[in-house]
């Protein structure tokens, strides 16, 4: 089934670079963002059964990407894949700030518990070291 989709989706790419040309004038096939995706995709799914080692981990990672270039098929839902890539900025934002957070909080609960919790998180091997009498 892998080589089928990969050979539709190539006959696919060729059909349109033939009709638009690759890169050159407004309307070429590499102009549009989408048509990167689809390039990208149909080239490792080319490139994939020809390579070995954790090369090919990469290109199978690529792939992944072929349920987005299918949807970008349905009219209505360039629009939401758009929204959902500009949310990620400000996701982004948002993960810097909770990564704040915690940084900050992490160190001063090791800064306030680390007194209280020093030699009762191990048990020392040697003879007569632990002294579970005071806890």
């Amino acid at each position: 089934a892998e080589y089928i989709f990969t050979g539709l989706f190539t006959v696919e790419m060729v059909v349109k670079i033939v009709a638009r040309g690759l890169i050159l004038h407004k309307h070429a096939y590499l102009r549009d963002g989408w048509n990167w995706i689809d390039f990208l995709v149909v080239v490792a799914s080319l490139i994939s059964p020809f390579t070995s080692g954790s090369s090919i981990q990469v290109l199978r990672t690529v792939r992944v990407l072929r349920p987005l270039r299918t949807m970008t098929r349905i009219k209505g839902m360039r629009p939401l894949i758009n929204t959902i890539l500009r949310s990620f900025k400000a996701l982004g934002s948002i993960v810097s700030l909770l990564s704040f957070f915690f940084i900050v909080y992490g160190i001063l609960g090791i800064d306030l518990l680390s007194q209280g919790l020093r030699g009762k998180c191990y048990v020392d091997p040697r003879e007569g070291v632990n002294s579970f009498s005071d806890a």
